[in-house]
């Protein structure tokens, strides 16, 4: 067994059975939990406390008092102000008082939880499995590929709300309906086909020039008959 590099932990882990059964925690799942209550991005938050004063809590820190943890883990207060205490000595942990509330700062959180633009494929991260010196280098060249495309890819394209919808419409003078356009291309997590949508705008044109398709044929219906049309034209998609 390697003592080097990280082992990978899905935040769902903190939501299953085993995690949430009362217990008494360990000395590590006390750390373990620490790690995971700590504040993950990169922006401060801003908490406003019940009486009303405010505290930002940074990344990295826990705004959270000895009785809470000590509740959390089953564990005597003193305990956990030993504990505490323990990984402040050992310079692993700094605690600090912000308008009179507890705030516990993990010294190295960026390299227990770094952020998703860290390259998560170099050293101390790479991943260490019994395969080849060149296999490794491989495989972590097309990590570093997917995950550059994958990144890309998300900066390019950003689900518009029903409302961003309804006011192009308005602009271009369309009759496509807004709420099934972004409930259509919801359920498909905005793929069109087997690609990601990359232009909403363009499939709303898409959209308007199969409406006005569809209204000349049905030219002489009713303006009721031409709604049902559109709806009908809606749940064939959805249905594809």
């Amino acid at each position: 067994m390697s003592n080097v590099g990280y082992i990978r932990l899905s935040r769902k882990f903190f939501n299953n059975a085993y995690w949430l059964q009362q217990r008494t925690f360990s000395l590590s799942e006390a750390w373990l939990d620490l790690i995971q209550m700590a504040r993950f991005d990169a922006e401060p938050s801003l908490k406003i406390l019940p009486c009303g004063r405010q505290i930002t809590i940074e990344r990295g820190e826990i705004h959270s008092s000895l009785r809470f943890l000590s509740d959390r883990w089953g564990w005597s207060v003193e305990k956990t102000q030993r504990y505490i205490n323990k990984h402040i000595e050992k310079q692993e942990i700094e605690r600090k008082t912000v308008q009179g509330e507890s705030v516990l700062k993990l010294c190295k959180y960026d390299s227990y939880n770094p952020l998703s633009n860290t390259d998560p494929y170099t050293d101390p991260y790479t991943d260490r499995t019994p395969t080849s010196t060149k296999n490794n280098k491989d495989n972590k060249v097309n990590k570093e590929k997917e995950g550059k495309e994958s990144s890309e890819n998300a900066k390019r394209f950003s689900p518009p709300s029903v409302e961003d919808v309804r006011n192009f419409i308005i602009e271009k003078g369309y009759n496509v309906d807004a709420e099934a356009f972004v409930a259509f291309y919801t359920s498909k997590n905005w793929f069109v086909g087997k690609n990601k949508m990359k232009c909403w705008k363009s499939a709303v044109v898409t959209w308007q020039t199969r409406n006005e398709g569809a209204k000349s044929k049905n030219d002489g219906t009713s303006t009721d008959d031409w709604k049902k049309n559109i709806s009908n034209q809606f749940n064939n998609k959805k249905n594809e």
